[in-house]
């Protein structure tokens, strides 16, 4: 506020938007009231997956989206409760939680229902990967997925794996990738496309008038392939942001489309990937060659 300016409302939440008044329906746990708006900027990120798996709801089974999440994992594990913990997914949250846990001397086992971690590298530089894991004594269970969570008395979880196998952990990470957080939206009559990804042009913009989307919540087009895809990454997010505030202020700035480009640090190597892998290059029918 004393440096930009700027109303930032804590606990409120938008519940809905009407595009004809311009105006946003905000709800706090005191009151609910409306905001009128000149521009709307749309930028709800997206939510952990949580499928509805039989013992999903155990205060056990944690995700990570924010701060306050990250608080209540550290929190668990500052009390020196657990011993042993399944990370559930094998991408960006689901390994470097794997690390973190490890190096608080956790034991860790990472369940990925893949052939492999990191699936946007090629299976080729996977094996690095799990072999790295594997030497830093996280136990890899690949090509399984999780079918069930039974909370014990004595307050551990047994996993029940695909295939009758059972593990058992004192905590639950589940990573297994995010959906855009649109709900909200939907009853706006502003278009989203059938995996719930907010449509905007090459300028952010929704098809609503003066209501701009960004971020994780978007669909973006590929630039090398072209196609209609969903990268929720941090840094095209900052950069459709700052797009947005341009265009808002009169300058003719335009998206250059994303190319996808990750890096992630696993304890002492990183692995990046950028543009097309192999898996999705033979899927669109794209030639490679590879070496």
């Amino acid at each position: 506020k004393a440096r930009f300016n700027v109303d930032v409302r804590t606990g409120s939440e938008v519940v809905a938007i009407d595009k004809q008044k311009k105006s946003v329906t905000v709800r706090t746990a005191l009151s609910t009231y409306e905001e009128s708006y000149d521009y709307l900027v749309l930028s709800p990120g997206a939510a952990p997956i949580r499928p509805p798996i039989p013992g999903i709801d155990s205060e056990k089974i944690y995700t990570l989206r924010n701060i306050p999440d990250m608080d209540r994992i550290k929190k668990v594990v500052d009390s020196k409760q657990v011993r042993r913990a399944a990370v559930i997914g094998g991408g960006f949250i689901g390994l470097e939680m794997a690390e973190a846990l490890r190096h608080r001397d956790i034991d860790v086992t990472l369940v990925e229902l893949a052939d492999q971690v990191f699936m946007p590298a090629d299976s080729e530089m996977a094996q690095i990967l799990h072999q790295h894991l594997e030497l830093n004594s996280v136990r890899l269970m690949l090509g399984v997925g999780a079918e069930a969570f039974n909370e014990k008395n004595d307050g551990s979880v047994d996993i029940v794996l695909k295939g009758g196998s059972r593990i058992s952990v004192d905590m639950v990470i589940l990573a297994i990738g995010v959906r855009p957080d649109t709900q909200f939206i939907k009853s706006a009559g502003i278009t989203l496309n059938d995996r719930g990804l907010i449509v905007v042009d090459n300028q952010m913009r929704t098809d609503a008038e003066n209501v701009f989307a960004v971020g994780d919540a978007i669909e973006v087009t590929d630039f090398v392939s072209g196609r209609k895809v969903h990268l929720p990454l941090a840094g095209p997010a900052n950069r459709q942001a700052r797009i947005v505030a341009d265009v808002i202020a009169g300058y003719n700035s335009t998206y250059k489309n994303t190319q996808g480009t990750a890096i992630c640090k696993i304890f002492d190597i990183t692995a990046a990937v950028t543009g097309l892998n192999e898996k999705n290059a033979k899927r669109f029918g794209i030639a490679y060659q590879k070496s």
